[in-house]
């Protein structure tokens, strides 16, 4: 009997403890919690990811979120070998996560969106930098290379890799991002439309991988 006593005593307690440190977690602490995650316990410098885009400092960004809410005063860096948006706290170098939540991140003067695309027949997930909003959006996707080959990052050691030519896609709302990858494909993806359009993309031979011309044709679909 006096086991369960002393075992229900301290039951009674670790809640009381629980329950004073759940107090302690405001709601901003909370948001700051679910906005970082995967702390770099490696070096730490502003050298350490020199590819990064637009360059390894950090920059002046806004986080737009899904629900309307907006975060303005964090800097943030985009890391085109990890593909996160990234941010410094406390000297140590921090991932932005719950990308769910996010609709859109203004990072200096471009525009970045997270969305799902569809790449070797699976569902993947990606931020693109927006080049052109309307009907469509125009997307443009970073990529990096090593010895030729796109692929992901397998250690540390980012001087191995070099910026690839970006992929185009075109995203119909909040939908999938489908790849542009020939003439013939784009004009796929934009059906139904007018014959004026297509008319427009032979004429000046638009092709899937001029950024340029891409813009060009996004603003002459959306007069």
């Amino acid at each position: 009997m006096r086991l369960v006593l002393v075992l229900l005593s301290i039951f009674l307690l670790s809640l009381q403890v629980i329950g004073q440190n759940l107090k302690d977690f405001t709601s901003e602490t909370l948001q700051k919690i679910r906005l970082q995650s995967n702390q770099n316990q490696e070096d730490n410098s502003e050298n350490q990811f020199a590819g990064s885009f637009p360059e390894s400092q950090f920059i002046p960004a806004i986080i737009i979120k899904t629900d309307g809410t907006k975060i303005n005063d964090i800097a943030l860096r985009y890391n085109v070998f990890s593909n996160t948006m990234q941010f410094k706290r406390n000297g140590t170098i921090l991932d932005i996560y719950e990308t769910d939540k996010i609709k859109r991140i203004i990072l200096g003067d471009k525009v970045f969106v997270y969305a799902t695309y569809n790449e070797a027949k699976r569902i993947r997930l990606s931020y693109f930098q927006l080049l052109n909003e309307g009907k469509y959006q125009l997307l443009k996707m970073y990529k990096v290379v090593q010895d030729g080959t796109i692929e992901k990052p397998m250690a540390n050691d980012y001087s191995r890799f070099e910026r690839s030519t970006p992929y185009y896609y075109l995203r119909y709302g909040d939908g999938m991002a489908n790849l542009i990858d020939t003439q013939k494909k784009l004009i796929k993806i934009l059906q139904p439309v007018p014959q004026e359009v297509i008319d427009y993309i032979m004429k000046n031979n638009i092709k899937a991988t001029n950024e340029r011309e891409l813009i060009d044709l996004m603003e002459f679909i959306n007069k």
